[in-house]
């Protein structure tokens, strides 16, 4: 089968906009989020109850994305463009993940069997979101970027590096669960979190081998820096 030749920038783009999709999906679901969304869903949900409904969740990624890029700035102390372009990354995330949310506000899941559908689902539009930024050289979300650039700095293996930064979130995430909604009170982090870290690397290489056997990538520009 003849492979479609596809840019690599919009693969980018499109990336993102699968990756957000799947993040409303899934907390629709109400079955857990991934450990690196589920802090920002729940700072959404701690501002939106204390300070203003302009704390929305996507809103709240782009603040914490924000924060790590600036971290990553602070601990090897120089700005690279790449920054910028995962800083732009993060807030086109947060602006889709909300337009998401506000399309599917209205859709009630009243069975498990639904909710399921829509986990499942969310977990393969996460896993081809992924794919698809994969296909393209520009940076990684801020979080896999600030893995990527603090482990190097601090001369840390990447997996294990890896493996701090999401028990990082991890923690962070039950400690604002129960901050919320009482203590023993699990949001966000459910068993849904759990099966997504089992199989998120599975899907994401099925997902790869789906893309790559249809389109061909090649980059229109040059923004590597």
């Amino acid at each position: 089968m003849r492979k479609l030749r596809f840019p690599s920038e919009i693969a980018y783009i499109a990336g993102l906009a699968m990756l957000s999709l799947g993040t409303c999906l899934m907390e629709k679901a109400n079955f857990g989020l991934s450990m690196i969304a589920a802090p920002s869903y729940l700072l959404s949900r701690l501002l939106t109850k204390t300070v203003s409904s302009f704390f929305t969740f996507g809103r709240c990624e782009i603040m914490l994305e924000a924060i790590v890029v600036m971290l990553l700035c602070l601990i090897i102390r120089k700005f690279k463009i790449g920054y910028l372009f995962s800083l732009l990354a993060g807030i086109f995330y947060g602006l889709t993940l909300d337009m998401w949310i506000f399309l599917f506000r209205n859709i009630e899941l009243t069975t498990f069997g639904i909710k399921l559908i829509y986990f499942l689902i969310g977990q393969v539009a996460t896993a081809f979101g992924i794919a698809m930024q994969f296909k393209s050289y520009l940076p990684p979300s801020a979080y896999d970027f600030f893995v990527k650039e603090a482990s190097k700095y601090f001369n840390i293996s990447v997996p294990k590096f890896k493996t701090g930064f999401d028990i990082t979130f991890a923690i962070i995430s039950i400690t604002l669960s129960f901050a919320i909604f009482g203590f023993g009170h699990f949001e966000g982090i459910k068993l849904g979190t759990v099966i997504v870290a089992l199989i998120n690397g599975t899907t994401i290489g099925i997902a790869q081998k789906v893309i790559d056997s249809c389109l061909n990538f090649y980059d229109v520009m040059n923004l590597k820096g």
